[in-house]
Parts: structure tokens; C-alpha cells; sequence
């Protein structure tokens, strides 16, 4: 009856972005037809906004925050997702542009959201606070290496069709498992320089499980990852010891890592341990990338679109070497598909904040109390240890969100002592307790989750439709729940253009051809430009014997993908069931040109010689 007001009862804000990032990094749902970065970005975004809510009622409340020292980055991240913004609305497939690729889920969403979690992070982790990261990262850790070892013996609970190695943990890949195991690894390395001796060795010991279980991943990623943000901790550990053991340490570390730089270009005596033919795979990628780059410098091709440019842009050796039909939708490098994608604004305030980062954590190890400065130190080694692997690899939302996250509470970290003492200490808890402030937070937080979740909803209803429908495949006739589960995807909002294309494939396999030309025709008039969709409708005018438009449709392919011999020659063929053989001839020809020692280059010039009898 006279308990205390549940008004004042506030949710610490670094209790809560500790919580999400765990959250976030484990949701998954296998009745999905993206069990893994759909459900992630759902996560992301309604976590986000609640979160979004304190920074706004923050910023609003300023005086009883020091921002001086966040302007900086907090024009540079505002530059970030404005650039961003332009960039989407430059784009011609905008569900793309806004949520991203299928399976990637890296749109405009995806970098708003990590903007507010690094907002937050930056606004509000201080020294006293950051144990609530450590403290998220150990715990999770825990789940996965139990998750993982469960992968690796065959006692999934879940029977993923997975075409990786078994240890996929809650990402989907065994690349970004470890990635962000060796990144919670870098963070209870650190930690264990800061406590006790018996503490210390437990620490560490879990550090090797770890450690194995990224072995057992066959990720060689999570390995180089982890030895490069471990090096980090070993060099300021043994600069407190000594100078000359930090020098001799550097040194050792400097020829390590030139060994495997040169290892990755096939180059001296660690190739063979190092060296991967994704290595050379990347190469094609990076320079696609910057080619995408040259063909829209102000706001890139579009976000996450890089797969509708990739077969453009390549050069003529990636399908000569890995297959006409094999692409890829990301470079494989974060700061070139920022580039890319978004521009060269939106790439430069990306490197900008970068770079800030980097320096305040600089300053950060310079301005702690020596008894924690192993407590920076870890945020700092994670946070270098994700930017390496993004260099490398590619954004994930699992994964990406302690990024963003690790990347504000350096910013964080870096602020003046005098922001962190007591007095300091009391405005923020006299903020939080401040009946008027709280209300304003929570309705604006409720607000904004509501909206965000109605949003999700819509997305999840598409989601589990194609799932219901994909289950449904192969069955011919067409069952009633088949024919049920179609028409509602088709009335369905907000549903993946490539999940309306899957299912148009479907009304192919069961032998509605019509039914899939309308479809497909369809998603056409909303992107001329697809690849896929330009495929599938040369596959359908085929089938129909209809080769005016069978041509048309291939050489619209051969425009956006110079180097398709298979096109080239599906073409020739195109046009001699039309008696257009000097056009058949000139299109094997073409594929003499530039990929004669392949097997399609020897069909062609068999087909010359059938012609030319």
C-alpha cells in the first residue's frame, strides 16, 4: 500500500545495452525462412528504439551530461546515416536499399540502429559501468562454447541444413562464430590482467576452451583475429614490466604478421598454412567494389546492393576461374562495401569515425587509474579484433552490434575523470530518478518499440509464409495448404522481393509456367536490372519456345554480365531456333573471345564448326 513508486525504478541503460547485445547475438528462429539475420535485425531494431528512447530524453535532459566530448563523433555518425539516407532513396530496389539483401539484412535499418547503440554506448558507459559489458561477454560466451560443442558432437537441437562446418553457433556461418567468439575472447583475456591470481587462471582457462572450440570451427578468421587483439594486451602488459621485453615482443609480433600478409599472397614459408582460395576470391571482390565506386561516387550503387552490380563490374578472370554462374552479393571487405554501396561520403565519415575510435582509445588508456587500465584495454583489443575480421569478412548483426557497441564505449571510456566522479555520478542518478524524465523515457521508448513492432511483424508474417511455402515444395499436384499459404504471401506486405521470386520459382517446379511469367514479370517491372529475375524469365519464354523474347531478355543479361559464357551461348542458341544465325555466330565468337580454353570456349568453337558445314 505505501510501497515505493515503480516511476522510480529505472532500467540502467548500460544494464540494457548489455543485455541486448546478448539478446541480439543469440536470437534465432528455425521456422524462418532466414532463421538467423531476420530475427536479428526484429531484435535490433525493437531493442534500438527503446534504447532510443534514453538517448533522446538524454539529450533533451543535456545539462545533466557533459556532451562536450561527444559532439565530435556524434556529427560524424549523424553525417554517417545521412549519407546514408540520400544513398538509399538513390537506389532503384528501396525494400532492399532499407532492410537489405536476403541473408544479409545490411540496409539502411541495419546502421541506424548500430548508430543508436553507439550513441548510447558513448553516452552513457563510463569505467564504473563497463563491468556490465564484461560481464554480458562472459556469460555469453558460456551459451556458445556449450551451443558449439553441442554443433560439433551432433547434438543439435536444431537440424540446420548447413553446408559449413557443424560450429555455426546462433550466426549461420562458422566465419562469423568464431569472429565473435575470439572477440568475447579478447574481452575475458583482458580481464583476467585485472583480477586476482586464482580468478586469473579460470579466465584463462576458458580462454583456451574458446580458443579450441574456434579450432574445431576450421575458421582460420576467429584464430588471426584473436592473435592480433591478444598481442595488443601482451604488448601494454609487458611495457609495465618492461621496455625492452615490449620492444623484443613488437618485433616478434611485426615478423609474424608480415609472414602472414605475405602467406595470404601466396608468398613464403607460412603459405601453406595460411593461404585459402577465398584469399584470391577477395581480391576480385575488393577491386568489384572499387569499381562500383567509380560507377556512382556520390551515393554508391545502393545499400546492400552490391550483388545487382557484382556480375556487371567483375573482371573477366573470376568466372573463368570459379564458374560463369558463381557471385556474390558483399566485397568481403566492410569499409570498400561502405564505398560501394553507399558512396564516398558515406565511406568517408564511416573511416572518419573509424579513426576517431582508434584515437580515443588512445586517450582513454592514457586517462585511467593504472589498477584498471586493463578494463580499457579489453574494450579497446575487441573493438580492433572486430575491425579486423571487418576487414576480411563481412558485417553480421550478430556480430556487428559489439562492434558498434565497444566502438561508443571507447568514446565513452575517453571522457575526462572529471566526468566520472561522484559528483558526476550523483547528476546521473538524480536524472534517472527524476520522475518527470522517466515518464517522458518511457513513453517515448514505448512509443517507438510499438510502432517498431507492428513493423516487425509485417516482416515476420513474409518470413514464415515462404517458409510454410518452401515446405510445400515438390508437391505436385498443389495442395490445398499450398494454394493457401500463396495467397496469403501474395497479400502480404513488406515481403522480400527475392522471397516473391522463390516462390515464383515454386509455381515453375509444380508446372504453372503461366503463373510464374505473371510473377515474374512482375518483379521485373520493379528491377529491370536482376540478374535472377532476367534468368528466370529467359528459363520461362524458353520453355514456351518463345525466342524473340528468349533474345531479348539474353541480351539484356549480356549487358549486365559481359563475361557470362553460358549466357553467350544460350543466346547463339536463342537465335539460330530463330534462323538469326549470323547473330548465333557473332555470340559464340564472343565467347571464343575470352574463354576459349574453358569447356564452353570448346563448345562454341564446335558449334562454329557445325555452322560453318
Amino acid at each position: 500500500m505505501g510501497g515505493r513508486s515503480t516511476v522510480n525504478r529505472p532500467i540502467d541503460p548500460t544494464w540494457l545495452i548489455s543485455i541486448s547485445v546478448v539478446v541480439i547475438s543469440l536470437y534465432m528462429n528455425p521456422g524462418l525462412a532466414d532463421p538467423f539475420n531476420s530475427p536479428k535485425l526484429w531484435a535490433l531494431m525493437i531493442l534500438g528504439t527503446w534504447i532510443f528512447g534514453y538517448v533522446l530524453v538524454t539529450l533533451k535532459f543535456q545539462r545533466f551530461f557533459s556532451l562536450k566530448e561527444i559532439k565530435i563523433p556524434m556529427v560524424l555518425i549523424l553525417l554517417f546515416v545521412f549519407s546514408m539516407f540520400l544513398s538509399t532513396f538513390s537506389t532503384e530496389n528501396m525494400y532492399t536499399a532499407f532492410f537489405g539483401e536476403q541473408q544479409r539484412r545490411l540496409g539502411f535499418i541495419f546502421y541506424f540502429f548500430m548508430a543508436i547503440f553507439m550513441v548510447a554506448s558513448a553516452l552513457f558507459f563510463t569505467i564504473n559501468s563497463i563491468y556490465k559489458l564484461y560481464n554480458s561477454a562472459l556469460f555469453l560466451s558460456i551459451l556458445l562454447v556449450v551451443y558449439g560443442l553441442m554443433q560439433h558432437t551432433g547434438n543439435d537441437f536444431i537440424s540446420w541444413e548447413n553446408p559449413y562446418n557443424s560450429i555455426i553457433l546462433t550466426l549461420g556461418n562458422p566465419n562469423f562464430a568464431s569472429a565473435l567468439m575470439s572477440i568475447l575472447a579478447l574481452f575475458i583475456f583482458s580481464y583476467s590482467f585485472a583480477v586476482k591470481a586464482t580468478y586469473k587462471l579460470v579466465l584463462l582457462g576458458w580462454v583456451v576452451i574458446i580458443l579450441v572450440l574456434i579450432n574445431l570451427s576450421n575458421s582460420l578468421q576467429g584464430l588471426i583475429v584473436f592473435g592480433i587483439g591478444s598481442s595488443l594486451v601482451i604488448l601494454v602488459y609487458l611495457h609495465t614490466k618492461s621496455k625492452k621485453l615490449a620492444i623484443l615482443f613488437l618485433s616478434v609480433f611485426a615478423v609474424i604478421f608480415s609472414l602472414t600478409v605475405l602467406a595470404m599472397l601466396q608468398i613464403g614459408p607460412l603459405t601453406e598454412y595460411i593461404y585459402k582460395t577465398s584469399v584470391s576470391a577477395r581480391g576480385y571482390y575488393w577491386r568489384s567494389g572499387i569499381e562500383m565506386l567509380k560507377l556512382n561516387p556520390l551515393t554508391g550503387v545502393g545499400l546492400d546492393s552490391y550483388g545487382e552490380y557484382f556480375r556487371l563490374v567483375r573482371e573477366k578472370g573470376y568466372p573463368l576461374t570459379y564458374g560463369f554462374q558463381l557471385s556474390t552479393d558483399n566485397a568481403h571487405n566492410v569499409p570498400i562495401q561502405i564505398f560501394a554501396t553507399g558512396g564516398i561520403f558515406t565511406g568517408f565519415t564511416y573511416l572518419m569515425l573509424t579513426l576517431f575510435i582508434l584515437i580515443r582509445g588512445i586517450v582513454a588508456l592514457r586517462l585511467v587509474n593504472p589498477g584498471k587500465k586493463f578494463l580499457v584495454l579489453g574494450v579497446i583489443a575487441a573493438w580492433i579484433g572486430f575491425q579486423t575480421q571487418s576487414f576480411i569478412s563481412i558485417d553480421n548483426v550478430g556480430l556487428t552490434i559489439w562492434g558498434w557497441v565497444l566502438g561508443g564505449a571507447i568514446i565513452g571510456l575517453s571522457k575526462k575523470p572529471d566526468n566520472n566522479n561522484q559528483k558526476g555520478t550523483d547528476s546521473k542518478e538524480s536524472f534517472y530518478k527524476n520522475n518527470v524524465v522517466l515518464l517522458q523515457q518511457k513513453i517515448v521508448s514505448s512509443v517507438l518499440a510499438l510502432i517498431t513492432f507492428i513493423c516487425c511483424s509485417v516482416l515476420y508474417q513474409g518470413e514464415k509464409l515462404l517458409y510454410e511455402i518452401l515446405g510445400y515444395a515438390g508437391t505436385n499436384p498443389p495442395t490445398t495448404g499450398f494454394i493457401t499459404s500463396m495467397e496469403k504471401f501474395e497479400r502480404t506486405y513488406l515481403v522480400e522481393p527475392a522471397y516473391r521470386f522463390r516462390a515464383a520459382g515454386i509455381w515453375y517446379q509444380i508446372g504453372d509456367v503461366e503463373k510464374s511469367k505473371v510473377e515474374i514479370e512482375k518483379l521485373l517491372n520493379q528491377n529491370s536490372d536482376s540478374f535472377d529475375y532476367l534468368n528466370a524469365a529467359a528459363q520461362i519464354y524458353t520453355s514456351k519456345s518463345d525466342w524473340k523474347k528468349v533474345i531479348e531478355v539474353r541480351q539484356k543479361i549480356a549487358s549486365i554480365d559481359p563475361w557470362n559464357a553460358v549466357n553467350l551461348l544460350l543466346l547463339a542458341q536463342a537465335n539460330e531456333n530463330n534462323s538469326n544465325l549470323q547473330s548465333a555466330i557473332e555470340s559464340y565468337n564472343k565467347v571464343l573471345e575470352f574463354a576459349s580454353d574453358v569447356p564452353e570456349g570448346k563448345q562454341a568453337k564446335l558449334e562454329l564448326e557445325r555452322l560453318s558445314k
